[in-house]
């Protein structure tokens, strides 16, 4: 008798369990909907806000409030440098190693524009159709993405180079900074003045 209760007893509470588990799924796949959504509308509401200044500017213009050509007055302000004073060496000769990377996290701000820039030398370097120099942007209710500059690979003397993007909503602002190289790469790449700028327009 005793055993057939406790049983009993058992059952319902893994059955309540069961729910209350179904129960907080539903409530994460709704909040992340929703978080999604509010991350649209910060985008659109950004994009709506640069159409207006745009359209301000015209409208000035077309009732002669302002003559000449439009300023254009971009500004750059670092926000974070690595190797200033020294070089960031990645060597790899063994074809099974994966991945001679360095990695930073950067927090940086939803919906700011940044530019990144360095300096590059590459010595022989296979197996990768490109150096790696680039970003992966975690997005909350969305695709990864992996902004980058265009390296190619082989040899090449050091040489400037740089990508912009712009932080997406939802991404709570961390990006990962990634300069080597991926896959089974080979070779030697080195870095120097990494620098990462917020760009104001």
């Amino acid at each position: 008798m005793h055993k057939n209760v406790l049983i009993a007893m058992m059952t319902s509470s893994l059955l309540l369990h069961g729910d209350e588990l179904a129960t907080n799924r539903a409530l994460k796949a709704e909040l992340a909907e929703e978080q999604k959504a509010h991350d649209e509308l910060r985008r659109r509401a950004q994009e709506l806000s640069e159409k207006a200044a745009v359209l301000q500017e015209t409208a000035d213009r077309v009732a002669g409030l302002k003559q000449g050509l439009p300023e254009m007055t971009v500004t750059y302000t670092t926000v974070a440098e690595f190797y200033q004073d020294a070089e960031l060496l990645l060597e790899n000769h063994d074809e099974k190693q994966q991945h001679t990377v360095w990695k930073k996290w950067l927090t940086l701000e939803e919906g700011g524009k940044y530019r990144f820039r360095a300096q590059v030398k590459s010595d022989d370097v296979k197996n990768v159709r490109n150096i790696k120099f680039g970003l992966m942007i975690p997005v909350a209710g969305a695709k990864t993405q992996w902004p980058a500059a265009s390296l190619g690979a082989g040899t090449f003397p050091w040489r400037d180079v740089s990508f912009t993007t712009t932080l997406p909503f939802g991404s709570k602002g961390s990006a990962l900074l990634i300069c080597g190289m991926e896959g089974n790469g080979i070779g030697k790449v080195t870095f120097r003045n990494i620098v990462v700028e917020r760009i104001s327009e």
